[in-house]
């Protein structure tokens, strides 16, 4: 089993290589950062991007779901939250801060620093990202080592995980981990050797969690604050030259309410200048807003570190609140909701209440444009330098403060924005901890946050609130405890359900939709679980369609299933919690055809060229469901990674038929991926009865040819994967045959040729990837001349000969890289793509 193991994760090196090529590490100014993760550990969903924003999606919208569901009004908790970290050594400031962080100006940028002897150099184009890792699979992890003490399968998000000195992470990635005593993404450490080794039964693991409680999911990202070399284009601070490790976790526990409502985030900031920071201020920005942006209160509570938002309005049965604000209509949560934000390793130094600019009473109260204005905010003051006081709405007053409401509102005789009556009007919150000591160079300071919403409707809108006060010191516990308290982790292993799959085949795809299409109407037990890429436990249902139990196809959990799963193969397409997946099925017949459409060019075609094609059916037989794929740049695929040459883009249209979900009762699916090359469809019935008998055009294909250098290129465009059904489930043998798009260069070299496919003809090649022989298996014995050529067109092997079944042809002296081979037999051409190792 070890070696087994070994060649699977030199596979998984391999392909990581070649999709993910050497990037050098470099000094000019680094673009704003781009990458993002999800994190969906359980009831919340939550974008985590890297550049200083949380909750923050790159479109301009908001990304904090509780329940997320795609079908109905999901308002986020939070427009945005930012960090801001500032420090005033030796007479200067400096300082970094987000907010909503918009690319045309930032103060943040990917990946770590690199402080050599005072020389600085980034990483930004390697670290523009994120990592996952779920703990599904660190449980795989850690049950496949304590078995016999080896890692027999290797799992790629664990292997590839940017920890300290990971021995297989410059393989995976193709760039270096930087090696710094603060090390990177943290870790369980097996032998306490301080590197991350996978092979050694390491795995990843927040600082401040027990390694016997695994978190649902985990995503960890690094930026900085100094990438542009000069100052900051947000704030107009100048650079700190800190690096911030960002943490982000969740646990699922059955029943917990607080722990499945909570996510935590942490950060590390490291001082990577050459000398200290004297007076380091670490503060939280936040626009929290419990739906309508005009209707919320804040409040803290110093003495758990805690802040807070609340609603004053209503929302109707749908969700729904008539907000003063873009337009009146808002997706809302009702008046029994509040959101938390708990610092649970520092104390909170300060909280102030900032107000939107073109809705503050007076300009020392609104948002800051300065340096020092951000800086007066971190340290407890208004904008204007003018001292918090206590009383009203915290400006002018006589009698200094730190915290503004900091009363429970339920407290008519404290101070809280309620009953101070304030006009609530967009506020913001700033939450501030400062370090009582200097941050020497390289040293690090972290802070550890939880993020914990609150819903009660039982409860009024200010009611809620006392939950807070309950229910935070609990999670202080947890966390102190290393959530040794919390559930321990119970993630489902056998005949799970996957929100989005269907048809339990281990992905979600246009496949599902033919499955739920069967499913329609049918009810069982409930699920009652996060809709979450998570693996879950759920009582079998009393009945089956297509082999598969309809709890898988019940996609939301609700015990029914109807139209509303339909969005959870959206929501979730493309997942698999399979690493090797299912070959594609070419299957050749005339039930499915591709023509030209006389209207468009024809033959052959020069780059730059469009053309257009139609998908028909020929043969119908009262079809229930049909899903199909449609390639046009032929693939090569390992380890559930693909590679694809573009040699056209395709668009297409739906022309009217009995096919069109406009003229019956049709759920449609289509999923269009030029750089992939593939676009997938699917087309079902929802009414349990099967669709008219009729010949149609069902889809037209618009395409456009791309440069090449070759002189000639022949791109199939080419249907698989097909399943045709009734509403029984009985499968139809359908088929179909290549369009072939001729694609001629008058000044290029070389051919790229596409026929026949050749598990038609039954030649197979294998195995592909390889690094020292390549077999091809014919079904009996022939004469054929067999040609390599290499990426560029050169031709590196030719030979004909008579062979039997069986032939080996030696590759171990070509160089690493993409060959094409070329049989020719009997006057026909085929053409496949393999790897070399």
């Amino acid at each position: 089993m070890k070696n087994a193991s070994i060649t699977l994760l030199r596979f998984i090196i391999f392909v990581f290589i070649f999709i993910f090529p050497n990037q050098k590490i470099h000094a000019q100014a680094c673009s704003f950062p781009t990458g993002h993760g999800v994190l969906s550990g359980n009831n919340i969903t939550a974008t985590i991007p890297i550049n200083g924003s949380l909750f923050w999606n790159l479109d301009g919208g908001s990304g904090f779901n509780v329940n997320y569901n795609p079908t109905q009004p999901n308002p986020s908790i939070f427009h945005a939250t930012g960090l801001w970290i500032g420090d005033w050594s030796n007479g200067a400031l400096k300082l970094a801060a987000s907010t909503y962080s918009y690319s045309s100006s930032f103060d943040y940028f990917a990946g770590p620093i690199i402080n050599n002897n005072g020389e600085l150099s980034f990483q930004c184009d390697d670290f523009n990202r994120t990592w996952e890792v779920f703990g599904f699979e660190i449980l795989q992890h850690i049950q496949d080592f304590a078995d016999n003490g080896i890692i027999d399968n290797p799992l790629p998000n664990i292997y590839a995980y940017p920890a300290h000195q990971n021995p297989f992470f410059e393989e995976i990635h193709g760039f270096s981990l930087p090696d710094t005593p603060q090390g990177l993404a943290p870790f369980f450490d097996q032998n306490n050797d301080g590197i991350y080794n996978p092979y050694d039964g390491d795995y990843p693991l927040p600082e401040s969690v027990s390694s016997s409680r695994i978190p649902s999911h985990i995503v960890w990202g690094v930026f900085n604050d100094v990438g542009a070399g000069g100052p900051h284009t947000y704030s107009g601070g100048s650079p700190l030259h800190v690096e911030i490790q960002l943490t982000t976790w969740a646990f699922f526990c059955e029943g917990d309410e607080l722990l499945n409502n909570s996510i935590f985030a942490s950060y590390k900031i490291i001082n990577r200048r050459n000398e200290s920071l004297d007076s380091l201020v670490i503060s939280k920005w936040v626009d929290m807003e419990i739906g309508c942006p005009n209707d919320n209160y804040n409040g803290c509570i110093p003495e758990l570190n805690t802040f807070y938002t609340y609603s004053t309005l209503d929302g109707d049965s749908l969700g729904i609140i008539n907000c003063p604000v873009a337009g009146g209509m808002f997706p809302a949560y009702d008046n029994h909701a509040t959101q938390a934000i708990t610092f649970l390793n520092q104390n909170m130094t300060s909280f102030v209440n900032p107000i939107r600019a073109s809705l503050a009473p007076n300009p020392g109260m609104s948002d800051p444009t300065q340096p020092a204005e951000y800086y007066n905010y971190m340290t407890g003051n208004w904008r204007d330098g003018s001292p918090l006081t206590y009383g009203g709405n915290g400006y002018g007053g006589s009698q200094p403060t730190s915290f503004i409401y900091p009363d429970n509102p339920n407290n008519p005789n404290g101070w809280s924005a309620y009953t101070a009556n304030i006009i609530p009007e967009d506020i913001r919150a700033i939450a501030n901890f400062a370090l009582d000591h200097p941050l020497a160079p390289q040293e690090s300071t972290t802070i550890d946050m939880a993020f914990t919403f609150y819903q009660d409707e039982n409860t009024s809108n200010l009611e809620v609130i006392n939950l807070i006060y309950d229910q935070t010191p609990l999670l202080q516990e947890m966390y102190d405890n290393g959530f040794e308290t919390t559930c321990a982790a119970d993630f489902c292993l056998d005949d799970c359900v996957w929100t989005g799959d269907a048809n339990r085949d281990s992905i979600v795809n246009n496949l599902d939709i033919l499955q739920i299409g069967l499913g329609q109407g049918a009810s069982g037990t409930e699920r009652n679980k996060p809709l979450i890429w998570q693996p879950f436990d759920s009582p079998d249902w009393n009945q089956s369609a297509d082999n598969v139990n309809l709890k898988h196809t019940d996609c939301d959990g609700n015990g029914l299933i109807n139209h509303s799963d339909f969005a959870w193969v959206d929501w979730f397409y493309n997942k698999s919690y399979q690493t090797v997946t299912t070959p594609d099925t070419y299957h050749y017949g005339n039930e499915i055809s591709i023509i030209s459409d006389p209207d468009y060019p024809t033959d052959p075609f020069t780059y730059g060229t469009t053309g257009k094609a139609i998908v028909q059916l020929n043969q119908v037989e009262d079809l229930y469901g049909l899903a199909f794929t449609v390639e046009w740049n032929a693939p090569w695929t390992a380890f559930g990674i693909e590679w694809y040459d573009t040699w056209v883009d395709l668009n297409f249209s739906i022309p009217s038929s009995p096919w069109n979900p406009a003229n019956g009762d049709f759920r449609l699916l289509n999923k269009h991926d030029n750089e992939k090359g593939e676009a997938e469809f699917a087309f079902v019935k929802t009414d349990g009865n099967n669709s008219l008998t009729e010949n149609s055009d069902i889809l037209s294909l618009i395409f456009s040819t791309k440069y090449n250098d070759y002189a000639l290129v022949q791109v199939p465009l080419r249907i698989k994967n097909i399943k045709a059904i009734l509403n029984d489930g009985t499968i139809l043998d359908y088929g179909s045959k290549d369009f072939i798009i001729n694609i001629v260069n008058p000044n290029g070299g070389g051919e790229i040729l596409a026929t026949e496919d050749l598990e038609a003809s039954n030649i197979l090649v294998f195995p592909n990837p390889t690094s020292n022989f390549l077999n091809v298996k014919f079904e009996e014995s022939t004469a054929a001349r067999f040609t390599i050529f290499d990426i560029y067109g050169k031709k590196v092997f030719e030979k004909a000969m008579s062979i039997q079944q069986n032939l080996q042809l030696p590759i171990e002296h070509f160089t690493s890289g993409i060959y094409f081979l070329k049989i020719e037999m009997d006057g026909e051409k085929w053409v496949q793509k393999f790897v070399k190792i």
